[in-house]
C-alpha cells in the first residue's frame, strides 16, 4: 500500500545555533509497501552541541493519505513515551517507553515490520512490549544508509519556513514474523537497547511500528443514510493500481475513494478492477443508502404557564427515537418522548428542533416555529375605600388583543361585573378579596385576587426618634396599605412637605425650641385623618474632647473623630474645628455642614495640616465653635 507524502516533528539541535527546534518535514515513497497500521515516534538529534535537555519522546503522525483504521487515529497525537531521563544514552543499555494508557496496536494477519530511524550509524536491539507484560524476542536492527545529504523545506512550529535544509537519514527494517501476537495482546511500547555507534554520543531512537498485510478484498462503510459519507476501500498488500466504477457515472482511481453528502441515488453496485504485478482482479461491493425520514408537526394552542401535547403525524418511516429541543434557556426543555407534555413559562416565539432516527438508523431534524400567547397581566390601584362611599375599580391591563372581566366584589355593590370599569360601594368594613378573572382573545386566562380593606377611619400615627440634638427621624405608620396614602406634614417650624409618600424621613431643625409636627393622611379614595406629635430641640450639647493624638496610633488615636467622639454630631451640628501652633498660627481647620456631613472622617484632624503634611510632636491650641450655644477650647498634644 502507497501511503504517499506523510508529516513529522523531528526534535534535534540545530548545529549553529546551539538550541532545541521543533522542525515538520515531508517524507515520501521510502516507506511505501509497508502495511496498514502505522505509529510513529522520532527523537532524532545531531551528533554535535546536543542542548534539548531530557527526551520526552511523542507520537508525530499525521495528515496519512491512505487507509486508515480508526485503530491508528487513536493513538495520534500520543506524548506518554519517555526515555531514561537524558538526551543521549550509554553504550550497552536500554531506551523503552509505552504508549498512552489503554492504547495498543492490535495484531493483524501477516509480519510485523519495525523501522528504526537515527541520525548517525548506530545498530540496536529490539523488542516489542505487550499487553501481557511480556516482550517479543529481540531483533538486530544494523542502520544502513537510505537518504543522504537531502534537502527539504522545513516548518517550526509558528510555520516559520527554512527552506533548503539538508537532512541525512539511516533505517533498518526488521521482520518479526517468527513471533505471533497472542489473541488479545496489544503492542504498547518498545524497548531499544544500543549495541554500536559511529558517534562518541548515541542518539534517541525513533520506531515505526506497522501491522501485517491483510486478504485482497472490497468493501464499503454502509449501510449508509441520506448526506453521510461513502468510504470505499480496497485492501491490497503491494503496489497496485485501482479502477472504480459505480452509479451516477462515478470512477476512481485512487485505492479508497470517498464520496461525500450521499443520495439514494448513490446506492447500487460499485466495481474495483485491481491490477498489480501478478494479476487484474475485478471485484464488487453493493452500497445501500437509506432515506432520512420526514413527518409533520401536530402543534397545541399555546398560552405561557399551560401545558401543551406536542407530536408528529405523517412520518415516512417508522420512528424509533425521538429527541425534542423546545427552544428555550431552561435545562429541562428536552425531552425523548414521541409525545411529550411541555409547558413555556414566557410568551414569544419558539423554534422547535425534533431529531427523528428511523428503524434503519437514519436521522433527521425537523423545525418549526411556534407562537406562545401571553397571559394577560393587571395592576389594580384600589387597596382602601372608606364605607359609604363610592369607589371606582379601573385596572390597568395588558393582554393579546380584546380582554373579557369577570369581576367579583364580596360585599360590595354590585357583587358581580362583567363591565373593564366598576363603581362599587362598601356598606360595612372588613377585608373582602377582590377578584378578577381575564381572557385574553386567544383563550388565554389568568385569575388574579386583589386583598381590599375597607375602613371606617385611618387611624394614623407616626414615629418620631432623634438623631442627636436637633435631627430627628419620622416613621410614618400610617396603617394597612398605607403605600398607596398621600402624606401632607407641617413640621412645626414653617416647612411643609405635601403629596409625599410614607416612607422614612430625616429633618434637621435649625434653632432650640418645642414644635408641634402634624400628618395629614389621604386614603387613595378621599378618605382623610390627622394627627400631631409635638417635638422637643435642646438648646444645648457639650462634648468630651481629648487633648492628645498619637501618629503612630493603631488604635484610631492618630485622629479627631467627631462621630466616634459622639455620634451624629456631624449630622446635627454646623460648628467649626480649628487647631494653632503655639504661635497662634494656624495650622489646620475644617468646617461641618450638618447637611452634608463629614460622617467617614474624610476631613476630620489627623494631625497634618490642611495641605497634608506631618505636624512636629508637641502641644497645640484647639477651638471648636458651633451652634447651639457649642464653644469649645483647650491644648491638644501631638506625639510621633
Amino acid at each position: 500500500m502507497a501511503f504517499g507524502f506523510w508529516r513529522f516533528i523531528v526534535y534535534f539541535n540545530e548545529n549553529l545555533e546551539e538550541n532545541c527546534y521543533i522542525y515538520f518535514f515531508k517524507l515520501s515513497a521510502m516507506l511505501k509497501n509497508l502495511g496498514t497500521f502505522v505509529i510513529f515516534l522520532l527523537g532524532i538529534q545531531w551528533a554535535t552541541a546536543q542542548n534539548c535537555g531530557p527526551y520526552q519522546g511523542i507520537t508525530h503522525l499525521s495528515n496519512i493519505t491512505g487507509s486508515c483504521v480508526p485503530t491508528t487515529l487513536a493513538v495520534l497525537g500520543d506524548t506518554n513515551f519517555s526515555s531514561n531521563g537524558g538526551v543521549e544514552i550509554p553504550m550497552f543499555t536500554s531506551f523503552s517507553g509505552t504508549w498512552a494508557d489503554g492504547l495498543g496496536y492490535t495484531d493483524a494477519p501477516g509480519p510485523e515490520m519495525l523501522c528504526v530511524s537515527y541520525h548517525t550509524q548506530e545498530s540496536w536491539d529490539v523488542q516489542l512490549v505487550l499487553s501481557n507484560a511480556t516482550t517479543t524476542a529481540p531483533q538486530s536492527a544494523v542502520m544502513s544508509t537510505i537518504l543522504d545529504y537531502v534537502v527539504w523545506d522545513m516548518y517550526d512550529c509558528s510555520a516559520t519556513l527554512y527552506p533548503g535544509f539538508n537532512y541525512d537519514r539511516r533505517i533498518a527494517l526488521l521482520d518479526f514474523s517468527s513471533y505471533t501476537i497472542p489473541a488479545g495482546v496489544t503492542v504498547v511500547g518498545a524497548i531499544f537497547t544500543l549495541t554500536s555507534d559511529n558517534a562518541v554520543n548515541p542518539d534517541p531512537v525513533g520506531i515505526l511500528l506497522i501491522g501485517g498485510n491483510t486478504l485482497l478484498n472490497i468493501g464499503n462503510n454502509g449501510p449508509l443514510c441520506t448526506g453521510d459519507t461513502l468510504e470505499l476501500y480496497a485492501d491490497h498488500p503491494g503496489t497496485a493500481t485501482f479502477n472504480w466504477s459505480g452509479p451516477l457515472g462515478f470512477t476512481s482511481v485512487l485505492e479508497d475513494p470517498i464520496i461525500p453528502n450521499v443520495t439514494t441515488a448513490h446506492a447500487g453496485q460499485y466495481t474495483c478492477i485491481i491490477t498489480d504485478s501478478a494479476n487484474v482482479d475485478t471485484f464488487y461491493t453493493n452500497v445501500i443508502i437509506h432515506p432520512n425520514p420526514q413527518a409533520d408537526f401536530v402543534l397545541p394552542a399555546t398560552c405561557e404557564n399551560q401545558s401543551g401535547t406536542y407530536s408528529i403525524t405523517n412520518a415516512t418511516d417508522t420512528i424509533t427515537s425521538y429527541l425534542w429541543d423546545f427552544g428555550t434557556t431552561a435545562l429541562n426543555d428536552t425531552s425523548n418522548l414521541a409525545s411529550p407534555v411541555f409547558t413555556y413559562t414566557n410568551n414569544g416565539t419558539y423554534n422547535i428542533n425534533l431529531l427523528i432516527t428511523s428503524d434503519e438508523g437514519c436521522t433527521a431534524t425537523i423545525d418549526t416555529n411556534v407562537t406562545v400567547h401571553g397571559l394577560p397581566l393587571v395592576n389594580l390601584s384600589n387597596s382602601f375605600a372608606c364605607t359609604g362611599a363610592a369607589v371606582t375599580f379601573d385596572p390597568f391591563t395588558i393582554g393579546d388583543g380584546p380582554l373579557s372581566y369577570n369581576w367579583t366584589f364580596p360585599s360590595g355593590s354590585p357583587a358581580t361585573s362583567t363591565d373593564s370599569i366598576v363603581s362599587v360601594i362598601f356598606a360595612t368594613s372588613g377585608t373582602p378579596l377582590i377578584n378578577l378573572i381575564l381572557t385574553t382573545s386567544f383563550g388565554c386566562a389568568d385569575t388574579f385576587n386583589f386583598p381590599f380593606v375597607v375602613n371606617n377611619g385611618v387611624s394614623p400615627l407616626f414615629g418620631v426618634y432623634p438623631i442627636c440634638i436637633s435631627r430627628f427621624t419620622f416613621d410614618p405608620i400610617a396603617g394597612v396599605g398605607d403605600s398607596l396614602w398621600v402624606l401632607d406634614w407641617d413640621m412645626g417650624d414653617g416647612t411643609q412637605f405635601n403629596n409625599v409618600d410614607t416612607s422614612i424621613f430625616n429633618y434637621l431643625y435649625q434653632s432650640p425650641g418645642t414644635y408641634n409636627v402634624q400628618m395629614i393622611v389621604t386614603t387613595a379614595i378621599g378618605c382623610i385623618d390627622t394627627i400631631s406629635i409635638p417635638v422637643v430641640v435642646e438648646d444645648t450639647i457639650s462634648i468630651n474632647m481629648p487633648n492628645l493624638l498619637i501618629h503612630s496610633s493603631s488604635v484610631n488615636n492618630n485622629k479627631i473623630d467627631f462621630e466616634v467622639l459622639k455620634p451624629g454630631f456631624n449630622l446635627c451640628i454646623a460648628y467649626t474645628y480649628s487647631i494653632y501652633d503655639r504661635w497662634g498660627t494656624l495650622v489646620f481647620e475644617t468646617i461641618n455642614d450638618p447637611l452634608n456631613p463629614d460622617v467617614y472622617c474624610s476631613d476630620c484632624f489627623r494631625g497634618k495640616t490642611k495641605s497634608g503634611n506631618d505636624l512636629t510632636a508637641g502641644t497645640y491650641y484647639y477651638i471648636l465653635k458651633g451652634n447651639f450655644n457649642i464653644l469649645q477650647q483647650g491644648f491638644l498634644t501631638i506625639f510621633d
